[in-house]
């Protein structure tokens, strides 16, 4: 059995996982999609350009 204080502690662990899996993963989809199109032929100058 838990402790009260354990109990509270796994509660705000799960309720933090929740916010993560609601707000930051459903974003991820849309920055692989950006990266993925992105145009990387900065790449191919010479470091002297810079």
């Amino acid at each position: 059995m838990l402790s009260d204080q354990d109990q509270q502690f796994y509660e705000g662990k799960i309720t933090a996982a929740r916010f993560f899996a609601r707000t930051a993963l459903p974003q991820i989809a849309a920055a692989r999609v950006t990266v993925a199109g992105a145009d990387f032929g900065v790449m191919d100058l010479p470091e002297d350009a810079f």
